[in-house]
């Protein structure tokens, strides 16, 4: 599915980057949150998912919002370069995540929509992969290095063999201060690399083309 005359299309490759790095950075927010919640904020785990209810709904709506203003619209690429740049996440990603996808299958012929969507997935998948694994290693690295200042008695993998819920059951007092601000610093990384990532998006969006996709000649055998 991943062809190499469909990957060199402008369309294809600006989104399918776009979309690495844009994905990764969603995806790396929504594995650290649960683990800030329940590390540094002191959330069940249950505690932890309702707190991550308000990112997924406002995510939700903007998503379905989004594409209906772009099939009246057809105005799709300032999606992208918008919801790099909002602070606010959900709505962010809900503005942006799914548009990549839309974009390159409008500039697309019919014979090539299913290796497009097939390689815009797989942009995203490998991104998703790639920077949660920076993000993890950032997290431990940070956690190891922070950990030898902030509680230097207490053993690191003692620390990273103990999930984020159990911290406080294991640890107590000046150690659990000290875990606590080492764990802080660790997902801090992690949140600073999702911010470095769509960051880069806002520059690859602009390497799109900025038509209205609505008024894009039909292809043949197209509608």
């Amino acid at each position: 599915m991943l062809t190499p005359r469909v990957m060199r299309q402008r369309t294809v490759w600006v989104n399918g980057v776009w979309g690495f790095f844009f994905a990764g950075s969603y995806f790396v927010t929504l594995y650290y949150l649960p683990i800030y919640f329940q590390s540094i904020d002191n959330s069940n785990p249950i505690g932890s998912g309702v707190r991550n209810i308000p990112l997924i709904i406002m995510f939700s709506i903007t998503t379905l919002v989004t594409g209906r203003i772009i099939t009246k619209t057809g105005i799709a690429v300032p999606h992208l370069t918008a919801g790099s740049m909002v602070i606010l996440a959900g709505f962010g990603y809900g503005l942006a995540l799914q548009v990549p996808i839309v974009i390159a299958q409008a500039y697309a012929e019919p014979s090539d929509i299913a290796p497009t969507t097939a390689i815009q997935i797989w942009y995203r998948s490998i991104g998703s992969t790639f920077l949660l694994a920076a993000a993890q290693s950032g997290f431990a690295n940070q956690l190891a290095h922070k950990l030898a200042n902030t509680a230097p008695s207490v053993s690191l993998a003692l620390v990273t063999a103990t999930g984020a819920t159990e911290l406080r059951q294991v640890f107590s007092g000046a150690e659990l201060d000290g875990v606590v601000r080492a764990y802080a610093w660790g997902i801090k990384v992690a949140f600073a690399i999702t911010i470095a990532t769509c960051g880069v998006t806002v520059f690859v969006s602009l390497c799109n083309k900025w038509h209205n996709i609505n008024a894009l000649e039909p292809k043949d055998g197209g509608t």
